[in-house]
C-alpha cells in the first residue's frame, strides 16, 4: 500500500531547515543550565537560563519564534523573495541571542574573576549558556545563508553555480 505524501510539507531549503535546528538548540540551552555552583556538604546546584533573572525567557521566546519563522520558509516556496524579510528578522532575533549569551557570560566570568581563588572553581557557566549562545550565533549564519539563497532565487547550495576559473591562471592574465 502506497501513501501519499503530496499533502506531506517538504523541505523546498535546507539551509532554513539548520537554522530551525539552530532554533531548537536555543530552546533546549534556555532551559538548560546557565550556572553551575559545587557547594562542600551540598553538592551541585544549577540555575537554569529562565531561573532568576529573565534573559533565559527571553532567550526562549525568540528562539521558539525564529524556528516558526525558519520552518514556514524551510517548507516554503524557493523563488519566493518576499520570505527574506522574515528571514532577516530570524537573524536579527538569532543575534540578539547570541548578544543575550554573550553578555551574560561576560558578567559571569567577571563575577568568577571578583571572587577569591579558593571559591573560583566553585562556580562555571553551564551547558545551557553554551548551547544558546554557540546555536544563536550558528542561527544568524544559517539565515543569513538562507536570505541569500532567496535573493538570488536559488534553492540548495548545491544547486548554486560554482565559478571554476582561477584568476591568473590562464596564460596572458
Amino acid at each position: 500500500m502506497q501513501t501519499d505524501t503530496s499533502a506531506r510539507p517538504q523541505v523546498q531549503n535546507p539551509v532554513a531547515l539548520a537554522a530551525v535546528l539552530c532554533g531548537l538548540g536555543v530552546i533546549i540551552g534556555s532551559l538548560g543550565p546557565w550556572l553551575k555552583v559545587t557547594l562542600p556538604l551540598v553538592g551541585t546546584v544549577t540555575v537554569s537560563g529562565t531561573d532568576g533573572n529573565r534573559d533565559g525567557l527571553f532567550t526562549l521566546v525568540a528562539g521558539v519564534l525564529a524556528v516558526l519563522i525558519m520552518a514556514v520558509i524551510a517548507v516554503g516556496s524557493r523563488e519566493s523573495r518576499s520570505l527574506g524579510a522574515l528571514t532577516v528578522v530570524a537573524g536579527l532575533l538569532f543575534l540578539i541571542v547570541a548578544g543575550v549569551v554573550t553578555y551574560d557570560w561576560a558578567n559571569l566570568q567577571r563575577h568568577i574573576s571578583d571572587m577569591d581563588e579558593d571559591s573560583r572553581h566553585l562556580v562555571t557557566a553551564g551547558w545551557g549558556l553554551y548551547l544558546t549562545g554557540l546555536t544563536g550565533a550558528a542561527g544568524v549564519l544559517a539565515s543569513f545563508v538562507t536570505y541569500s539563497h532567496l535573493q538570488a532565487g536559488a534553492g540548495p547550495a548545491d544547486e548554486l553555480p560554482v565559478s571554476t576559473h582561477v584568476p591568473g591562471a590562464l596564460p596572458g592574465e
